[in-house]
Formats: structure tokens, sequence, C-alpha cells
């Protein structure tokens, strides 16, 4: 064999041991439940991961785990992905010991609950346009919404408070209830001097 085709066929060898170990490296991100601690009404459950990014056209493999108790997949969010028939999907759909792959071929956060186990076992597929296919654990914190109080405006003074704006009737009946704070003597000539200056001309 001549050294140039012998160097073709090893390239050949080395690409076609590359190919399958870069296609097995790129997994499929797995949800399952898991059992997460005892309640009231007895054991408690919850998907995990809870938050998944995968790119769009990717798949997610959904699984009741090791788990005996029966799970379903309630998808909540707008947007939908395509399950396999192995997947119990709905609000009265659920099995024990099941696993199936779904397929999101639109980017977009799609939200989904444990059809039996609807408060705790509820989840977020997050998926991106950019083809980049990652886990998450623990879900993202919540930013806290800051709220500002306006600044009141005063309102104006209505209607006159300073002695200056009094009408005149209203300056008589001043002067004439101070009169009354006069001596007996001198209450005469108060309101003679108050009807002079605030009467009626």
């Amino acid at each position: 064999m001549r050294p140039r085709n012998l160097l073709l066929v090893l390239l050949l060898g080395i690409i076609a041991a590359v190919l399958p170990a870069m296609a097995s490296s790129e997994t499929t991100p797995t949800v399952e439940a898991v059992a997460s601690g005892s309640g009231v009404y007895g054991p408690m459950y919850a998907w995990s991961p809870m938050q998944a990014t995968i790119g769009q056209g990717g798949s997610v493999t959904f699984s009741t785990g090791s788990t005996g108790a029966p799970h379903g997949v309630v998808w909540t969010s707008t947007v939908k992905p395509t399950c396999a028939s192995s997947v119990p999907v709905g609000e009265n759909s659920s099995r024990e010991h099941w696993s199936g792959a779904c397929t999101f071929t639109q980017p977009g956060i799609y939200t989904f609950h444990c059809s039996v186990h609807t408060t705790e076992m509820t989840g977020t597929i997050t998926v991106t346009a950019t083809g980049t296919t990652t886990t998450m654990s623990t879900p993202a914190p919540t930013p806290i919404p800051t709220t500002t109080t306006p600044t009141p405006i005063p309102k104006p003074a209505t209607g006159p408070t300073h002695p200056t704006h009094l009408s005149k009737a209203q300056k008589l009946a001043r002067a004439l209830k101070a009169c009354k704070k006069q001596p007996k003597g001198k209450r005469a000539a108060c309101r003679k001097r108050a009807h002079k200056r605030y009467g009626h001309r």
C-alpha cells in the first residue's frame, strides 16, 4: 500500500473514532422525579433538576426515577413540546415507572408540573435559539421590584386666613367681641368706635 493511501486510511479511522465520541458528549438533559421529604399527607416529591436550558430543536428526557409513586407531566405554558407516547401528559394522566423524551422546536420558556403532585413538583425548560444545552439544579432568584412613593404636592390654601382679608362685617363682629372684654364703663364707647370704623357708610 502506498504511503499516501495509508495516510488516508489512518485519517478516516481517526474521524470514525472521533465522531461517535463527539455525538455521545452532547447528552440530552434528564429531568426525573425524586423524593424530597415527607409531609402531612405522606412523601413529598420534586423534579430534579427543577430548571433546564436547551437549544432549539433539543430534547429533554422525563422520568419517574427511582420513585415508586405515579407521576405525569402537565404543560402550563403557551408553548408546548412534542412528547413521546411513553410520557403521560395531561391533568388526568399519570403512571408509575416510565421514561420518555420531549422535543422542543420553538424558543421560549416552558413551564410544567406533575399531574399528581401539582404544588411541589414544578419546573421550567428554557429553549434558546443559540443551540447550547445546559442544566440548572436550582432556580434563579426572582428580582424584587422596587417602588417609589411620589412626593405629595401641597394643596393651595383656600379661603382668607389673615385678618386683613376679612370683610367689613367680619371686622365689625371681631371688634364688637373685643369690646365685651372692656370694662362696663368703656364698652359703649368701644362699640361706637367699632360701628364708626367698620359700619356701613
